[in-house]
């Protein structure tokens, strides 16, 4: 989906280059995944 949006709002030939950015910058922010949570340490 985040592809496509890309391809409508910037050039077609920069669709691959917007899904890698979007992935790299989720694993920076959310290292632990989107729906993991922290865990406790014992």
């Amino acid at each position: 989906m985040a592809e496509a949006l890309a391809a409508v709002t910037v050039a077609p030939s920069m669709k691959s280059l917007f899904s890698y950015g979007l992935l790299a910058l989720v694993i920076l922010l959310r290292p632990q995944g989107m729906l993991g949570g922290r865990s406790a340490l014992r």
